[in-house]
């Protein structure tokens, strides 16, 4: 689980600025909340209800219309309605815990943003001076990349 919850931050931190540019529930801002409420599962699973609820919250909050494929059922199903039916389900829930927890989330994605737009504006900055090369081959870039790493990420669980 540790590791899942590894490459679920990772995953977060490279693609939250670009998600919340997007907007698109069925793309790579359904696949963040998606990222978001697999965390919620992994804080679940670790007795942590409170943080699995501060990520179910996260989820409802800022991806309240993302969406996830279940390709058994060959659907899409809202990511914020499974987070806010697993919060529903938790048991012994310190409110404000969670509260201090989703502080720290929300102002950890606002961190990545920030640092994604200086990147970006460095980058613009430095543009007419620089080669243009290849984006980082370690960071999915594509729809089937990030959706593969979604996958190792579930599959970590």
């Amino acid at each position: 689980l540790e590791e899942a919850e590894r490459l679920a931050n990772e995953f977060l931190q490279n693609f939250v600025p670009a998600a919340q540019e997007e907007q698109n529930p069925q793309g790579l801002y359904g696949q963040v909340g998606t990222v978001y409420w697999n965390l919620g599962q992994i804080a679940e699973q670790q007795g942590d209800v409170n943080r699995a609820a501060a990520y179910y919250e996260m989820v409802q909050r800022n991806y309240s219309e993302a969406q996830a494929y279940d390709p058994e059922q060959d659907s899409w199903w809202n990511v914020a309605q499974a987070a806010q039916e697993a919060e529903n389900q938790l048991e012994g829930v310190d409110e404000a815990q969670v509260d201090e927890i989703l502080q720290e989330l929300l102002e950890q994605e606002q961190a990545w943003i920030e640092a994604a737009q200086q990147q970006a504006q460095e980058e613009a900055e430095n543009e007419e001076n620089t080669e243009v090369t290849e984006d980082n081959p370690e960071v999915p870039n594509t729809a089937e990349e990030i959706a593969e790493e979604i996958e190792r990420i579930e599959s970590s669980i």
